[in-house]
């Protein structure tokens, strides 16, 4: 049987090669996005975003005014990548990633630019009246291809 994920993309034998192997044990990230070595860390599968639609969402994320984070592999690392913080909720976020030490931030001044990478996820911090403007938009629009969810910050609550 040819096992396939969400996207219909075949992952069963691989997978059942690694689930298989006693001295590995996978860590699925990013839901899905990642399926890596829980003992080097290393991706034995990347599932990124396609790249069209990566891009068309980040002009509509960016047409209302925010900037996402970008999550991805750039083939060596995994990054998240961000412009800098335009409001405390994301502020609190970079705050966050800093005091965890998380070798993925990487400040940069052009976001567009890292959309070439493999793109696991577009997280945008704002208040929910802007996500509003903009949430059903790509939630139509991708519907199928990508998941598209907003929810609350349970540990940095009341900014907004």
């Amino acid at each position: 049987m040819d096992a396939r994920n969400e996207k219909g993309r075949p992952c069963g034998p691989f997978l059942s090669c690694v689930l298989c192997d006693g001295s590995q044990r996978p860590v699925v990230e990013f839901n899905g996005g990642f399926i890596s070595d829980l003992a080097t860390g290393q991706h034995l599968v990347t599932n990124a975003m396609d790249s069209m639609a990566v891009t068309r969402a980040y002009e509509l994320i960016r047409a209302a005014t925010c900037h996402p984070f970008v999550s991805s592999f750039d083939g060596a690392s995994d990054r998240l990548h961000y412009k800098g913080a335009t409001n405390p909720g994301m502020q609190w976020y970079i705050d966050d990633r800093c005091a965890s030490r998380d070798h993925r931030l990487n400040r940069t001044e052009d976001l567009s630019a890292r959309l070439c990478e493999q793109v696991v996820c577009l997280t945008v911090i704002e208040r929910p009246a802007v996500v509003d403007e903009f949430f059903e938009t790509l939630a139509t629009e991708f519907a199928g291809v990508l998941s598209v969810r907003r929810f609350g910050n349970e540990y940095f609550s009341g900014w907004d």
